[in-house]
């Protein structure tokens, strides 16, 4: 329960955090300057997907009584948030496999 209600927690500040993870990802481990422009471009659509994701799950009954997201929601919210980690390490062996996966 109390990781249900850690996520709950997490979804506002996630939108805030994870889309600069990727600009300072792209500082931190030297990409390269072409990789700015899908920082760019992704960060706007990570934050805004982040804030949407967050008003729907926030605005179901249950969500709101519990305070808590439900387990599926941890899983699913949890591997989208890893995926958008992993993009911000630009790695070039598997940046853009990780890059579809996270957009699809």
């Amino acid at each position: 329960m109390w990781l249900r209600q850690a996520f709950f927690r997490w979804l506002i500040p996630a939108a805030f955090i994870l889309p600069l993870w990727l600009f300072i990802g792209w500082i931190v481990f030297g990409s390269n300057p072409w990789a700015l422009l899908w920082v760019l471009v992704s960060a706007p659509i990570v934050f805004v997907g982040q804030l949407v994701l967050t008003l729907l799950v926030r605005a179901r009954g249950t969500v709101r009584a519990d305070r808590a997201v439900s387990g599926t929601d941890a899983a699913v919210i949890g591997a989208w948030h890893a995926l958008v980690v992993a993009l911000g390490v630009f790695d070039s062996a598997w940046w853009w496999p990780v890059l579809a996966v996270t957009v699809a």
